[in-house]
């Protein structure tokens, strides 16, 4: 074989593993329905609502404290899962 010819076929396969590698990501992560964003964003509206209520029942500052450092160490994690499942939706379902 020529190395245009191996070249080609390299290129062939590789385009094949990632065409099929491709499809099996798509088909691993594609929720169950277009919803599926909207019902995490309203369970994450709900939940931040009782954090809400939770630091305003708090008695003390320092307790206030506490809880404000909590919220704020995982609100980025909650943002970021949401903007992933917006992300998908949006290339999945377009």
């Amino acid at each position: 074989m020529t190395s245009g010819k191996v070249e080609s076929k390299n290129k062939l396969t590789q385009s094949m593993v990632e065409k099929t590698t491709l499809a099996k990501i798509e088909e691993d992560i594609k929720p169950v329905s277009s919803i599926t964003p909207y019902l995490l964003l309203l369970a994450l509206s709900l939940h931040g609502f009782f954090e809400g209520v939770a630091l305003g029942v708090q008695g003390n500052v320092q307790g206030a404290l506490k809880l404000v450092f909590a919220i704020l160490a995982h609100k980025w994690a909650e943002a970021f899962t949401l903007v992933i499942i917006l992300l998908l939706i949006l290339l999945l379902f377009t």
